[in-house]
């Protein structure tokens, strides 16, 4: 039996599946009707999505979620955040 291979989803590179890993995603939100046409936009969602990370994407993701407390992130712009030291 072939085992599957899995990849990280945000580099590429071959992982472990990581079944327990779940990451908030603002997913868009759209009216369409049957055959699938969009009719009106609606925004976006926040929506957990399962992905699959490898260990060096995990040690970069817990680097920023330390990091966050710190960063002033209710700016409009992203290049004026501040960093609080």
């Amino acid at each position: 039996m072939k085992k599957k291979q899995y990849y990280c989803d945000y580099c590429g590179k071959e992982c472990e599946h990581t079944e327990n890993i779940m990451v908030p995603e603002m997913v868009p939100v759209n009216a369409v009707n049957k055959q699938g046409i969009v009719l009106i936009k609606g925004g976006h969602v926040l929506k957990h999505v399962q992905k699959d990370v490898c260990v060096s994407c995990q040690e970069k993701i817990n680097f920023l979620l330390k990091l966050m407390p710190r960063v002033d992130i209710n700016h409009v712009n992203p290049i004026c955040t501040k960093i609080i030291l």
